[in-house]
C-alpha cells in the first residue's frame, strides 16, 4: 500500500489557510458526516512558548482546520483538545489565543483533558501497556485530527504526530513515569486513538534541546496525511534525521512493517534542512537514563510479584501453586511475565 503525505510551501504566514486547503484537498479531503464530533488535537506542550518559538502550534493553523470543516460538513462539534503539561491546558489555551476560537465560532470548543473524567480502558492487543486512562471526551469522538510541530526531542530526537497523541492522556506524572517505554506506549496509544488527520506545521520549526527549549528554524512548509506514521517519517527526513534513527519511529515502522519506499510525498519538495541537536554524548547520557529506569521498574514490578506469590501461596498452598492446580505453569509464567514487563498507562493502584 501507498500512503500519501503532502508537502505544502508556505512562505508567509499569511498563506496558511490556503496551505490548509490545498493541502487537505491533495490526500483526498476531509468531509465528515453532518453532525459529527471531531476533536483537534494540537500540540500546546507549553503555556509559556509563543507560536514563533517553534514550540506549539499556531493558533492559525487551528482555525484554518476548523474553517475547512465548517466548509466541507454540516453542523459538526469541534472540541479543540489538550492536556496538562508546563501549566494547566486551560492555561494555555488562554496565553496562546485559543479562546478567541470558542469565542468566535459557535460549533468550538475547548477542552482541557486533564480535568475531564477518563475511563480505564484495557486494550486488547497491547505492546506494553495493560490499562489506559482515556479521557470520557476521547471516547465520545467520531473524528480526531492531530496537529503536531516539527521540532527535536531530546530522548528521541524528534516528534511529530505519532508523539503528539501522547497528549491524549490525561494525567501528567503518569505521562512522565512511562517515558522510559516511550516507543512501545506510543505504539498503544496510536492503535486506541489514530488520528483520521495528521497535520504538521513546519512554518517554525524547533532545532536543539526540544520539545520546548531549543531555537526556531524557519522551514516555510506544512505536511498532511492520513496516516500518522508516514508524515512523521517524511518529517524526519526533513529535519535532515533518518526514521530508523528516531526510537519510536523506527519501533512502529518495524511493528507495522513500513518504509520510505511505501510513502508518496506529493505536492512539494522533501528537502532536507539539517536541525541542529545536542551533542551526541547528551543524547546517550538521556537513552541510558531512560534504559536505568525502565529496568528500575521492571525490577520493582518483580517485587510485586514475590509479594503476589507469597499472598498466593499462604492463601492457597505452595504445593497447589507449584503443582498447577490453580492455573497451569504456563498460564503461571505468563501471568507473571505480564506483571514483571507490561505497565499501566495509569495512577498506581497497588503497592
Amino acid at each position: 500500500m501507498t500512503w500519501h503525505v503532502a508537502v505544502v510551501d508556505v512562505k508567509d504566514e499569511g498563506e496558511t489557510r490556503d496551505a490548509v486547503y490545498r493541502g487537505i484537498d491533495l490526500i483526498g479531503g476531509f468531509a465528515p458526516p453532518e453532525k459529527s464530533r471531531i476533536a483537534i488535537k494540537p500540540n500546546l506542550c507549553s503555556a509559556r512558548k509563543p507560536p514563533e518559538s517553534g514550540a506549539t502550534t499556531r493558533v492559525d493553523v487551528v482555525e484554518a482546520i476548523i474553517n475547512y470543516i465548517n466548509d466541507h460538513a454540516k453542523n459538526c462539534d469541534i472540541l479543540i483538545v489538550e492536556s496538562d503539561s508546563d501549566r494547566s491546558a486551560d492555561e494555555a489555551f488562554k496565553l496562546l489565543g485559543y479562546r478567541e476560537l470558542e469565542k468566535s465560532y459557535n460549533n468550538v470548543k475547548l477542552v482541557d483533558l486533564s480535568a475531564d473524567k477518563f475511563v480505564k480502558v484495557i486494550p486488547t492487543d497491547g505492546k506494553k501497556l495493560i490499562t489506559m486512562e482515556i479521557p470520557e471526551t476521547l471516547l465520545s469522538i467520531d473524528y480526531l485530527v492531530s496537529v503536531a510541530n516539527l521540532k527535536r526531542h531530546v530522548h528521541e530526537r524528534m516528534t511529530g504526530v505519532w508523539k503528539n497523541q501522547w497528549g491524549c492522556l490525561s494525567s501528567k506524572p503518569v505521562r512522565m513515569r512511562l517515558h522510559p517505554f516511550l516507543s512501545e506506549a506510543l505504539f498503544d496509544v496510536n492503535s486506541l486513538l489514530r488520528p483520521d488527520l495528521s497535520i504538521i506545521d513546519a512554518y517554525v520549526g524547533l532545532e536543539g534541546a526540544g520539545p520546548i527549549e531549543g531555537f526556531p528554524r524557519p522551514v516555510g512548509k506544512m505536511l498532511f496525511s492520513k496516516d500518522p506514521l508516514s508524515i512523521d517519517m517524511v518529517a524526519a527526513q526533513i529535519m535532515g534525521d533518518s526514521p530508523r534513527r528516531v526510537p519510536y519511529l523506527n519501533y512502529a515502522r518495524k511493528k507495522l512493517h513500513r518504509n520510505l519506499e511505501d510513502i508518496a510525498p506529493i505536492g512539494g519538495e522533501v528537502a532536507s534542512f539539517n536541525f541542529k541537536f545536542i551533542t551526541g554524548s547528551q543524547y546517550w547520557l538521556y537513552r541510558t537514563s531512560l534504559r536505568l529506569r525502565k529496568w528500575s521498574e521492571y525490577l520493582e514490578n518483580l517485587g510485586y510479584v514475590f509479594a503476589v506469590s507469597a499472598f498466593a501461596s499462604r492463601t492457597q498452598g505452595l504445593t497447589e501453586l507449584a503443582g498447577g492446580k490453580i492455573f497451569s505453569i504456563s498460564k503461571s509464567l505468563n501471568i507473571a511475565k505480564n506483571l514483571v514487563f507490561k505497565v499501566e498507562a495509569a495512577e498506581r493502584t497497588f503497592g
